[in-house]
């Protein structure tokens, strides 16, 4: 994750935010606001990232030092909220109860040093190492579709082993996933994805539609026929069941799961 972790109490600057100093927590991270009631985690380096492993073991050590405010005492409004924002100037934020602040955050980075960006219609290549490619909502289909994308050389390995990177928390609307604990949860992905691996042998077309308009039935695949509001993903030369080591006859539900184990595909969070 790059840029900052801002948290913030819905009771502003009369309450205070702590987290332990220890250099050992602290190193490479800049932390203004400690104390008060707006407290931002930054890189130490201008541009530079911030581990999310890290955070989350500065949160274990997060104090809530509440208030009494105009005779109201923040017990009563026991909540603080936390923003994530990445590389790619996305943000996430969720307000919490204190008493799960040890919790932490998760966040999907769009972009760590050493990755490539890039977005937009068209062709694209892909090149040696991490490339991260990102659709906007200013991507979406029109009304009627035919919207096709093509990549050529798309790398299933996992992000952190250098494999490339499918960017649509944009582009899609009203989607939610989530990944705790190494355990996957695909959300309403079904509605929104559905994975090709036939109509064009050795390569994947990717059926999307940004409004979660496909259907999904309860083996687990999506059905997008018939829904004329959809674009299309082409990852050429790539079949991404073989890609991702999945069985042939590996459903939609399995793909999108494998594919954010492995850090490769980023949508919002439930």
């Amino acid at each position: 994750m790059t840029s900052l972790l801002s948290l913030g109490s819905l009771l502003g600057s009369h309450d205070a935010l702590t987290v332990s100093t220890d250099a050992s927590l602290t190193q490479g991270l800049r932390i203004t606001g400690n104390g008060t009631g707006d407290l931002v985690i930054t890189s130490a380096t201008s541009g530079g990232t911030i581990d999310v492993a890290q955070v989350n073991k500065l949160l274990a050590t997060l104090h809530f030092d509440p208030a009494d405010v105009l005779g109201v005492h923040v017990d009563l409004l026991p909540y603080v909220t936390i923003t994530a924002t990445d590389a790619g100037n996305l943000s996430a934020s969720q307000t919490v109860h204190t008493s799960l602040l040890s919790a932490g955050v998760d966040v999907q980075p769009a972009l760590a040093l050493g990755e490539s960006l890039l977005s937009g219609h068209g062709e694209h290549f892909a090149q040696v190492g991490t490339e991260v490619f990102q659709w906007t909502l200013a991507d979406r289909a029109p009304n009627g579709g035919g919207c096709v994308d093509t990549i050529h050389g798309f790398d299933g390995a996992a992000r952190t082993a250098g494999g490339d990177v499918l960017d649509l928390r944009d582009l899609l609307s009203g989607e939610h996933a989530s990944v705790t604990n190494g355990q996957v949860d695909v959300g309403n992905l079904l509605n929104h994805l559905d994975f090709d691996t036939h109509s064009q042998p050795g390569s994947t077309v990717i059926h999307i539609s940004a409004t979660g308009s496909f259907s999904a039935d309860t083996s687990g695949n999506s059905n997008s026929a018939g829904c004329t509001n959809q674009q299309q993903i082409v990852l050429s030369g790539v079949d991404i069941r073989s890609s991702l080591g999945l069985d042939a006859q590996a459903n939609d539900h399995q793909i999108i799961a494998e594919l954010m184990q492995r850090g490769k595909l980023l949508v919002d969070h439930s």
